[in-house]
């Protein structure tokens, strides 16, 4: 094990191994800086199979009550705990991968990075963790009770809770923290979520902002009622979401969403495609009999599930605004206990679309519009951070439906003769 406590200046450790004892025995923590370190750089270190030992979990790296830390291109594997835990009483701490796959997490038993404070936002502030994999893990990035945590441009799949049952599986989990941002992601195939966001009433996950995510093939979890999603934001402890510009197919439930007390959340510019359900509305596995109120939904693609557009766990007292999205198919909608079809969906949605939306490919997931798309110049403006899947930035009075501002330049004729659809 290497230990670095308190202490100024700056240090930098290069191609460090920290690698678990073989045979039995306990290995404890591979890598630590903690007590008030500051100004540390650790570079490509590789840290595997660190086992238990008493109370210690047999974490890859740990950082606790340090600041100004930055690890790059890091190898951590086959812990018995969290592959890299950043603790409580900290700041600015960054996990960067010089690519996305120089930064590896895999087979660690719980999650390949978990960012956790104590008992207040503030305690934990600023952590950055972008350009990294994590496949295989217990869940793949997990932040809790922390401020302004981002994870950005990250892949992560595989992850499942099978070898640890205290894990979820999740792709990327944000609990209890505060202006959280979620960017540029792929997630896929992860035990239960792609993505969930949630908090309680003592620490809320207020204000966070989750775009430019590609998420797919969540379908794994049967186990209760709350199924696999490729988006959640659930309860009413997660106000001031901005959930834009993902691209979802294939997810049992592609969104579900719970409800925001202050009627401040937005899901926006998305374009879905397939899965069960392109929405699950309210929360009844956590919330009891709350129902789903506050968002505003608009200029979405949701297109052709397999069961319902649209389906409330609560079948009265939901209230939200939707307008200008595009409901392609004929799978129909619960909302509010009534039953809507594709031909009466404007109940829902008054400013509704039903047209097929005329991507180049579907078959080769290409979602851009095509240049002859009925959904260009067709959304409405809701918000100055409004940025496309590709980082384009949104223009007032020239917004596409759809998480794609830029077309492509071919033209496809209607769905009726279309072979690719």
């Amino acid at each position: 094990m290497c230990t670095s406590t308190a202490g100024s200046g700056t240090s930098v450790w290069k191609n460090i191994r920290a690698e678990g004892p073989t045979g039995t025995g306990g290995g404890e923590t591979g890598l630590v800086v903690v007590n008030a370190s500051s100004n540390i750089t650790l570079t490509s270190p590789v840290v595997h199979d660190n086992t238990e030992s008493g109370a210690v979990r047999g974490h890859g790296i740990r950082i606790k009550a340090s600041s100004d830390v930055l690890i790059t291109d890091p190898l951590v594997y086959r812990n018995v705990g969290h592959g890299i835990i950043i603790l409580n009483n900290g700041a600015r701490v960054t996990v960067r991968g010089t690519t996305v796959t120089a930064c590896r997490l895999y087979e660690n038993r719980r999650s390949g990075v978990r960012v956790e404070g104590a008992t207040a936002h503030a305690n934990l502030d600023t952590v950055l963790v972008e350009r990294c994999t994590a496949y295989g893990n217990g869940d793949g990035f997990y932040s809790m009770i922390a401020q302004n945590v981002t994870f950005k441009d990250l892949v992560s799949f595989n992850n499942t809770n099978i070898l640890n049952g205290t894990s979820e599986g999740y792709g990327i989990a944000i609990q209890q923290t505060l202006n959280a941002t979620v960017e540029g992601n792929t997630l896929f195939s992860n035990r239960t979520d792609g993505l969930e966001v949630w908090g309680n009433a003592t620490l809320s996950s207020n204000n966070c902002r989750v775009f430019r995510n590609t998420v797919y093939g969540h379908t794994l979890y049967t186990l209760d009622d709350s199924g696999s999603n490729g988006i959640e934001v659930r309860t009413g402890y997660s106000s001031g979401c901005r959930v834009f510009s993902n691209v979802l197919y294939g997810n049992t439930r592609n969104f579900r969403l719970g409800n925001d007390v202050t009627g401040t959340s937005v899901l926006a510019n998305n374009t879905v495609d397939g899965g069960s359900y392109s929405i699950k509305m309210a929360d009844s596995l956590e919330a009891g009999t709350n129902a789903t109120t506050g968002w505003l939904i608009t200029n979405n693609i949701f297109r052709n599930p397999t069961t319902r557009w649209l389906e409330t766990e609560v079948a009265s007292g939901n209230s939200n605004t939707f307008a200008k999205n595009d409901w392609v198919g004929t799978a129909g909608a619960v909302y509010n206990g009534v039953t809507y079809t594709s031909g009466t969906i404007t109940t829902v949605d008054s400013t509704a679309l039903t047209s097929d939306p005329l991507f180049v490919s579907v078959s080769r997931r290409d979602y851009r519009l095509v240049r002859n798309s009925s959904l260009k110049n067709a959304g409405n403006w809701w918000g100055n951070d409004c940025v496309d899947v590709l980082r384009f930035p949104c223009f007032a009075g020239q917004i596409n439906i759809g998480a794609y501002q830029f077309s492509s330049d071919a033209v496809l004729p209607s769905a009726t003769t279309r072979t690719d659809n």
